[in-house]
Parts: structure tokens; C-alpha cells; sequence
């Protein structure tokens, strides 16, 4: 598999270097001996490919009803709906995912400058236990109902059960204090698509419930 070369990438465009400014979103292909890697400026609206086979390429964005991103220049389309995509190109089709240490770059530091997890909301996907550290045997000392909202702080680098553990706060209305501690995201959900960082690592709530 080809590795990400930002910087050879970038240099087919002035624009491209708004994005080294963040971690970004990179996309890898591969089928048979057609090999891409992909990286979007900060605004979504250039795609940058490098390809075994066609070389660098660059595609502004197009309509496409069917993806969160499109992408298309002649016989070249691109989909994008993190973390998948699909890349039509003239000799064929491919699919495409978010390669793995970019999900794990944006899950712990986010899209922007400097490096540091934003904040975001989010709700209890069911009842759950609040902790004094990061991990499910350290002491308990809180806990909170589905459809709670909370924010989620940053990401506590502590991977169990398919899922990352978050440092979060919420406001305990009883005790009007706000309260901080940990939870594993299996028990949150999130209602937007347009953050990586929460896509990556905290799944979709299935209903609006708050």
C-alpha cells in the first residue's frame, strides 16, 4: 500500500497548504495494481490524489447526491462519506477507507491547530457509570441517564472493547455543580456527521431524543 506523501501531494497546489495546517482526512485505495492515496484542503473543496498509476491529480468539488463529499474532474469522480469512499477513474472503480492512524490522528487531536481535542456534545446512549480514571475498575463517582447531555473534553488515549474512553463534563442539575470524569464511548452516541474526530469514535445516536 502507498504511503500518505502530504508534501508531494500539497505541492500541485498553493491551497493544500491550509491543510498541513491540520491532520486532515486521508483516504487510501487499492485494487489489483491501482494504488491512491487521497487528502482534501481544510475546506473541502479540492481533493488531492496520488496515484501508482496516473500520478498526482487534483479534483474540485462536484454535486453528489449520494455522498457527504463529491469530487469529479472528466472521467475521474470521487465519493466521500467518512470514513469510506468511492473513486471512479478510467480504469475502473475502487473503494476507499480513512486509513487507520488518521482515524486514530483525528480521534486524539482533531481537525485544527494547535493539536488539541475541541469540545463537543453528545448524550447517553443508555445508563451508565462516570469514573475517576479512564478504565472500568477505577472508583465510581457519578452516574447518568440515557439522553444526557454531556461534553466530551478530550480523548484519554485508553482503547477497550472497540472503543476509546472519553474525559467528559455535564451539569448535575440536583446539585447545580458541574461534574468531570471518565466513560467509555460505547455508552455515548452523537447526533452530527461533519466532525471526524466524533465519527471516528463515537457512533450515530439512532433517534433525536433530546
Amino acid at each position: 500500500m502507498m504511503k500518505m506523501l502530504a508534501l508531494s501531494t500539497c505541492a500541485v497546489a498553493v491551497s493544500c497548504t491550509v491543510a498541513l495546517a491540520s491532520p486532515g482526512v486521508e483516504i487510501a485505495c487499492a485494487d489489483g495494481d491501482f494504488e491512491a492515496t487521497i487528502g482534501f484542503d481544510i475546506e473541502w473543496k479540492t481533493a488531492y490524489i496520488e496515484t501508482s498509476t496516473n500520478g498526482e491529480i487534483s479534483l474540485p468539488s462536484a454535486p453528489d447526491e449520494e455522498n457527504t463529499y463529491g469530487f469529479a474532474d472528466g472521467d475521474w469522480k470521487l465519493g466521500v462519506s467518512p470514513p469510506v469512499a468511492t473513486l471512479s477513474h478510467p480504469e475502473g472503480k475502487v473503494q476507499c477507507y480513512q486509513t487507520e492512524e488518521n482515524v486514530r490522528e483525528l480521534a486524539f487531536y482533531g481537525e485544527d491547530l494547535p493539536h488539541e481535542w475541541k469540545t463537543y456534545a453528545a448524550v447517553g446512549e443508555g445508563w451508565f457509570m462516570l469514573h475517576e480514571e479512564p478504565n472500568p475498575d477505577s472508583p465510581k463517582i457519578g452516574d447518568l441517564g440515557a439522553s444526557s447531555k454531556i461534553t466530551i473534553l478530550e480523548n484519554a488515549d485508553h482503547f477497550e472493547d472497540g472503543h476509546y474512553w472519553f474525559k467528559i463534563e455535564f451539569r448535575h442539575f440536583r446539585k447545580k455543580t458541574t461534574q468531570q470524569g471518565y466513560v467509555n464511548a460505547a455508552w455515548l452516541c452523537r447526533y452530527e456527521d461533519d466532525e471526524p474526530q466524533l465519527v471516528a469514535t463515537v457512533r450515530k445516536c439512532h433517534e433525536r431524543n433530546f
